[in-house]
């Protein structure tokens, strides 16, 4: 009788653990539910009528989702397993012995910095912007609309061309100057069987694809070939008195491949848009534009309220990461930049479908040499347990840590490292990645400080315990948060910026809880830190490419004999 009654009262005592649990959980559910209700309340009302975050990402970014047009496995296999079409190294400038005699100058050997980062194609849509060896400047200029993240107020920015030195500067123009190039559309549903290939599969071309990548990846590996697929391809086209069968598959191969890949007509229009010169009226992306104490939770430029412009970083992480070095972002209506979902992928699809060409300076066609920092020691900022540090390294890499393990557990502690000449394009690693707040608390928190003003609906991640309030908004499982911040990162980096030069540093940035004031430190520390001797510039490097063609070339026979004569033209001209 005593075993069943302290068995009776282990469960009474368990059943009431559980009551009590579940009330606790749905108490915090009903509280979470309401907070997050009335920031969606409030996005709707503080918009006078304009379309609510969440609607500008479904009408604005829809013709930016990747479509889902089959491709055959050999395809896919050559673009994870190929190189990029472009090479770039990092050339160092001659230095004074004397700080190389002190241990902390460059090395005497150089190591080259080569892009070998996966060369992704997409069937539709124009290549994908990249920094290159010259300044560049946009083809096109693109307007977009939006909320203020924190203003919640509605601005238009259209960015444009810009000439070679000037860099990338804003201006306030009137209203009515660019809102009417802008123009949002009622979403539509997408009959994805449009997109669908209705014409059977070529079964022999298909097998003849599959035959000559192999081919490649079997040279790749004995002869030590480092170009593309398709470069690959060309070479095998061109011998055609060394197999004649072979040169003649390449070609078909080849035919059928290069109707994917060359559609900037299309996209580009008729040529580049007329630059307007910049003028005294502008306010720099720089850190000289920035005030001396930066918000912690976002990045604003100017000194002058009348002049001030906030949330520049997402816009101005996506030009760094992209290649636009110089350009001119006209902002109408609100004085914050839209924050459109959270991500900086809006930007992104922008700058690639107005396309990128050499920033020419006024009255000449010539590009100019693009620039880069490069630091000869390790420079460090730190705040308590954040800090930021760069250690010499001939490359750009950035790895950054956070840490949320003690208020929400579905982030915990999370790395990320990315490599701009290695790893996936910024697109795709880290321009789709949303910002994000450990708890719903810390959303009414920055709603009482006066943030988040434009609401949290679509835009803003929000963290609640073990896991996310709404998880279909997720793009990365394992480390998205790390993934925005880096993107955060990249956007404030970018104000080392100069003259339309290379914003990121040479080196590995390591950042462990980085925030926008402590960047913003950072970026001045590199200032202090380097002179001009450490500005290097980025070359683009085809001399091992050209050297693995030729010995290719001279396997397969050499060059047919109406080449063999440019080539000994061009060699003369070098």
């Amino acid at each position: 009788c005593k075993l069943l009654y302290i068995i009776k009262a282990i469960v009474s005592c368990y059943f009431v653990q559980i009551l009590l649990s579940g009330h606790f959980l749905h108490s915090h559910w009903k509280m979470a539910h309401s907070l997050v209700h009335r920031q969606c309340t409030f996005s709707a009302a503080s918009t006078s009528g304009r379309p609510s975050v969440a609607n500008q990402v479904t009408l604005r970014l829809d013709r930016h989702v990747l479509r889902p047009v089959p491709s055959p496995k050999w395809y896919n296999e050559a673009n994870e397993a190929a190189s990029t079409s472009s090479r770039l190294s990092v050339v160092a400038a001659a230095t004074p012995i004397d700080e190389a005699k002190k241990g902390r100058g460059r090395p005497k050997k150089l190591k080259d910095t080569m892009d070998t980062s996966p060369n992704v194609v997409e069937e539709g849509a124009p290549p994908l912007p990249k920094p290159g060896e010259f300044q560049q400047t946009l083809v096109k200029s693109f307007t977009l609309g939006g909320i203020g993240l924190h203003s919640g107020e509605y601005a238009y920015i259209r960015v444009r061309p810009a000439y070679a030195g000037e860099g990338r500067y804003f201006v306030r123009v009137p209203e009515g100057t660019n809102s009417d190039m802008f123009e949002l559309e009622e979403p539509e549903n997408i009959d994805l069987s449009r997109f669908e290939v209705e014409e059977e599969p070529d079964e022999e071309l298909e097998a003849l694809k599959l035959q000559l990548f192999q081919d490649y990846l079997s040279v790749q590996e004995l002869e030590e070939f480092t170009g593309t697929f398709p470069q690959y391809l060309l070479a095998l086209e061109l011998n055609a008195k060394g197999d004649a069968v072979k040169s003649s598959n390449a070609k078909r191969v080849l035919k059928s491949y290069a109707k994917a890949v060359d559609l900037s007509k299309e996209w580009l229009g008729d040529g580049p848009e007329p630059i307007v010169p910049r003028g005294e009226d502008f306010l720099p992306a720089s850190v000289e534009a920035a005030p001396d104490e930066m918000q912690a939770i976002t990045t604003r430029l100017g000194n002058d309220e009348d002049e001030e412009i906030g949330g520049v970083e997402l816009l101005l992480s996506a030009l760094e990461a992209c290649g636009v070095d110089n350009a001119r972002i006209e902002i109408e209506g609100g004085a914050e930049i839209p924050i459109i979902d959270g991500s900086a992928l809006g930007w992104v699809m922008e700058i690639q479908y107005a396309g990128l060409r050499p920033a020419p300076l006024p009255g000449s066609p010539e590009p100019v040499r693009r620039m880069a920092m490069r630091p000869t020691r390790p420079i460090t900022v730190q705040d308590e347990d954040s800090f930021i540090t760069l250690y010499p390294e001939e490359t750009i890499r950035i790895t950054v840590g956070i840490d949320h393990s003690e208020d929400a557990e579905v982030i915990g502690k999370q790395w990320k490292s990315w490599c701009m000449f290695e790893d996936l394009h910024y697109r795709f690693e880290l321009a789709d990645a949303r910002t994000f707040v450990s708890c719903p608390e810390e959303l009414v928190s920055l709603r009482e400080l006066g943030f988040v003003k434009g609401g949290s609906e679509g835009c803003i991640l929000v963290a609640f315990g073990d896991r996310w309030w709404d998880p279909q908004m997720l793009r990365h499982v394992d480390d998205e948060p790390a993934r925005h911040t880096m993107v955060d990162l990249i956007g404030d980096l970018s104000l080392n910026a100069q003259n339309g030069h290379c914003g990121l540093p040479i080196g590995h940035i390591v950042a462990y809880k980085p925030n926008h004031d402590l960047n913003v430190h950072f970026v001045r520390a590199l200032r202090e830190a380097v002179s001009d001797e450490d500005y290097v510039p980025m070359v683009e490097l085809g001399a091992a490419d050209q050297e693995a063609a030729e010995q290719l070339l001279e396997e397969l026979g050499g060059l047919p004999e109406e080449y063999q004569d440019a080539y000994a033209e061009e060699e003369e001209e070098e």
